[in-house]
C-alpha cells in the first residue's frame, strides 16, 4: 500500500467515493449495462479503483489472483499494493506462481453470473480465498463457493450506480 510520504500518494491523492462513482458512471454505465472496457481502458480511473481495492487488502495475503479478462486490474491492484498476482488464463491455466497454503485475494472488475472460475481454479491448489473484491457489481455472484466473503466498491441497481460495502 502506499504510504503517505510515498510519491504516488503526491501525484495521484485518493479521489473521493463520490467522485470515482461519477467518473465510473460517466463512461461505464449506461441504460443499466456497464461496460468493462471504459475501466480498464482509462489509467486514472483504473488507478483509483486498484487504491480503493489495495486498500481493503487483509493482513497476511500473499497473492492477488482474478481471471485473465480482469488482468489490467489484477496488474494494477499488485502494483499498488505490493503484493504479487497470479492470473487464470480462458483454458483454466494458471499463469504465475501460487503456492499451497498461501492465502489469496480475489479481485474483479465487475461482476456477473457464473464468473468465479478463478477462485475454483486456485481452491483446488490449497490455497485459502480470503475473499472476492469487486470494483462494480452487476448481479451478486450466485455461484461464489461458501466460505469466501465478497465485497464490492460499487453496486448498479436500477440502471443506477451506487456506493457498495468494501
Amino acid at each position: 500500500m502506499t504510504a503517505q510520504g510515498d510519491p504516488a500518494t503526491a501525484l495521484f491523492p485518493r479521489a473521493g467515493s463520490g467522485e470515482l462513482a461519477q467518473d465510473i458512471e460517466s463512461v461505464a454505465v449506461s441504460g443499466g449495462d456497464v461496460g468493462i472496457d471504459p475501466l480498464w481502458a482509462r489509467p486514472g480511473i483504473l488507478r483509483r479503483i486498484a487504491a480503493r481495492i489495495a486498500e481493503t487488502l487483509p493482513a497476511g495475503v500473499d497473492r492477488v489472483v482474478g481471471d485473465e479478462e480482469d488482468l489490467a486490474l489484477i496488474t494494477a491492484v499488485s502494483l499498488h499494493s505490493g503484493v504479487p498476482c497470479a492470473v487464470v488464463d480462458r483454458d483454466l491455466k494458471l499463469r504465475g506462481e501460487l503456492y499451497p497454503t498461501e492465502t489469496v485475494l480475489a479481485v474483479r472488475m465487475c461482476s456477473t453470473a457464473g464468473r468465479s472460475s478463478a477462485i475454483k481454479v486456485v481452491l483446488h491448489r490449497r490455497v485459502q480465498v480470503t475473499k472476492l473484491v469487486t470494483a462494480v457489481e452487476i448481479e451478486p455472484p450466485a455461484d461464489l463457493p461458501s466460505g469466501i466473503d465478497h465485497c464490492a466498491l460499487f453496486r448498479v441497481r436500477g440502471g443506477r450506480l451506487y456506493q457498495g460495502d468494501e
